[in-house]
């Protein structure tokens, strides 16, 4: 040990010693036989300038410097303060882009996570000022004060905080953590308005703090850039039954994983809710790129602060992977008027609590929010979701979910507006996906979605009118399921075997991609062909193909599918391998023909495959068909020199009405 070891240390060491004494008289014996003598000699040598003192104090003090100054044990089960340093999540799944499948895959897979947004690289490091071997559940009240302050708020408070905020969540720390702690009072010095934010440039901030007609200081420290780490309560930790009840602070999800390898085993109560800014380098939106981010929970959090911090604009996988009974003790009331992303926020819980009374009024991205969760309640009924733009995976694998989600005015407290107003969302893809969701939403706003991938993939009971028509609801008229501006409805009702509603009015004129679109829907049996329609003051042409590339696999299964698509323009498809795979009801009139009796569109061909290069699979075993497709243009197809098994089993085709393919040997 250093001779030079400084003497107002060891002077505060010895003044530790008095207020522990009565804790460690049992392990004083036992600790001295462990110090050599060496040390014990370097250590009086000190001590001589200070006089003599009794040999107990001696014995008392040299406990407690060399074990405060001695390398921790790497074994040691005393209390942890994890690193507080800022580490980015580090799981980074990019999102499935919509781009059409070059061969049939009827296994698809649920959606990735985006990349995680990284924490802005201006938050320094938080170091521990408080030795990690002292026990903070036998300190005194007084003690234990200063304890909790400098070990998780002295330079861990946030520039986005008040005063207000500082003096109220310290408050309620002590509350939670000791009841017993009620007098305790705290006063700003030279601050007279306590919303005032922390000044980032400050390091000076003292509160004056009274207990039991007590006063001192407690300084803030450094101001951490838009950063404060959560505070956590452990309930019950059965591997390390010693922390029960302590505290530990955490500045970033990743810290939580870091500690806790299998947290579905600890239950906590987060005392103080964390954040940090983040930014998203792959967010296009310019309003979601840098947003003030909740912490994510720990696995098994049992209840949480309940004033969510109004500087939080992101509650992204703020209880993902939470396994807890199907409630959390103080979420239900959160004020979220200010969040603008909830992506992932129950995704893989077993949450089934109210959530009622969020205001979702301001949230901009739902996607993925309840997927794979146990959410089944009616509490979001009456959400607010007029801003929201991203409903991508919102429900998908949710097997209990069905409750009503259709848009209609209701009225809460004072205020009358339409919920579920769906009228700013441009991507729905996958939303039920792996569902049995089967309610009303014949009342959606879709005029701004482009993408309906997987929509309703796999939802075996849905089936539903989502038909365009003309609604009024509220004071707002306007057409619903308005398909204007989607582009890609790849697998929407793949595997959607309830699924036989009318969708005739769809305007279609920019979809590119219908691959697989109705794979396996077994009674879909509904006509869709090319027509003019007039819905109220709008007039459009529906199921117009103009723009379609894609159509691999569209019927492929559809074994009742038998409507009138004789219309069709197919003169951007290069592809028709198992369109008409297994669909055994099929025999429209799919010959090429001039179309010229359709208002407000001028003349085309329809069914013109003259680009179609492979036909792989494309009849196969349609067992009704019979149409004479004689004449079709197959150059293509026949130059490629790879057609196979194109016509097999349709057993009802006759030979000379089918084009003239060439077959692979």
């Amino acid at each position: 040990m250093d001779k030079n070891l400084d003497k107002d240390i060891i002077q505060n060491s010895t003044d530790q010693v008095e207020d522990l004494k009565n804790d460690v008289e049992d392990q004083q014996q036992d600790q001295e036989n462990k110090i050599s003598r060496h040390n014990k000699n370097k250590f009086l040598k000190v001590l001589g300038i200070t006089g003599l003192v009794s040999c107990l104090a001696i014995a008392a003090a040299i406990t407690v410097v060399v074990k405060f100054y001695q390398p921790k044990s790497p074994d040691s089960d005393a209390d942890i303060i994890p690193d507080e340093t800022l580490i980015p999540d580090e799981n980074n799944n990019p999102d499935n882009h919509l781009t059409p499948d070059k061969t049939p895959n009827p296994q698809p897979t649920p959606e990735p996570d985006k990349p995680n947004p990284t924490p802005n690289p201006n938050v320094d490091p938080v170091t521990p000022v408080v030795p990690d071997n002292i026990n903070e559940l036998k300190l005194p009240d007084r003690k234990y004060i200063d304890f909790i302050w400098n070990k998780h708020f002295k330079n861990k408070r946030s520039s986005l905080e008040t005063f207000k905020d500082v003096e109220d969540n310290f408050k309620y720390v002590l509350k939670q953590a000791r009841p017993q702690i009620k007098e305790f009072k705290i006063e700003f010095n030279n601050i007279s308005n306590r919303d005032t934010k922390l000044d980032l440039k400050r390091d000076d901030y003292k509160l004056k703090a009274s207990y039991e007609n007590e006063q001192f200081d407690l300084e803030i420290g450094k101001v951490n850039d838009s950063s404060r780490p959560m505070i956590v309560k452990i309930v019950d930790w059965p591997k390390k039954l010693q922390n029960n009840q302590k505290l530990m602070s955490f500045s970033s999800s990743q810290d939580i994983t870091n500690e806790f390898k299998d947290d579905q085993t600890t239950t906590y109560e987060v005392v103080q809710l964390g954040y940090l800014k983040v930014t998203n380098t792959t967010e296009k939106r310019p309003n979601l790129k840098t947003l003030v981010e909740i912490i994510t929970m720990p696995g098994k959090v049992q209840k949480v602060n309940p004033n969510l911090p109004r500087e939080v604009e992101s509650l992204r996988r703020v209880f993902s992977k939470t396994k807890i009974f199907e409630e959390i003790d103080g979420i239900k009331n959160w004020d979220t008027s200010n969040i603008k992303s909830m992506r992932y926020a129950f995704r893989d819980s077993s949450f089934n609590g109210d959530l009622s009374n969020w205001d979702t009024s301001n949230v901009i991205d739902m996607g993925g929010m309840f997927q794979n969760s146990a959410f089944n309640n009616n509490s979001i009924t009456k959400w607010s979701t007029s801003k929201v733009v991203d409903m991508n995976a919102m429900f998908a694998f949710l097997k209990a979910f069905d409750h009503d989600i259709n848009t209609k005015q209701v009225t809460v407290g004072n205020k009358t507006y339409l919920a579920w107003d769906t009228s700013s969302v441009e991507i729905m893809s996958r939303m039920f996906q792996e569902t049995n969701f089967n309610q009303d939403i014949s009342n959606w706003d879709t005029s701004k979605v482009f993408g309906m991938e997987r929509m309703f993939h796999n939802d075996k009971l849905f089936n539903q009118n989502i038909n365009t028509k003309q609604v009024t609801v509220g004071n707002k008229t306007y057409l619903a399921w308005n398909t204007l501006n989607v582009k890609n409805i790849k697998g929407m009702f793949e595997n959607a075997i309830a699924f036989n509603s009318n969708i005739d009015n769809w305007n279609v004129s920019k979809l590119e991609n219908a691959f697989e679109l109705f794979r396996n829907a077994k009674i879909f049996n509904q006509s869709i062909n090319t027509r003019f329609v007039i819905l109220g003051n709008t007039n459009y042409v529906a199921w117009d193909t103009i723009n379609l590339k894609t159509v691999e696999g569209m019927f492929w299964g559809a074994k009742a599918f038998n409507g009138d698509i004789s219309k069709w323009n197919t003169s951007k498809i290069e592809s028709l391998e198992n369109v008409f795979r297994d669909a055994e009801a099929f025999n429209q009139n799919i010959s090429t023909k001039e179309v010229s009796d359709i208002a407000q569109k001028s003349n085309y061909t329809a069914w013109d495959v003259k680009k179609v290069n492979n036909i792989n699979h494309g009849f196969y075993n349609a067992k009704s068909f019979d149409q004479d497709l004689f004449t079709w243009d197959v150059r293509e197809i026949n130059k490629h020199e790879r057609t196979k098994s194109w016509d097999e089993g349709t057993t009802s085709w006759k030979p000379n009405k089918k084009p003239w393919i060439t077959v692979k040997k």
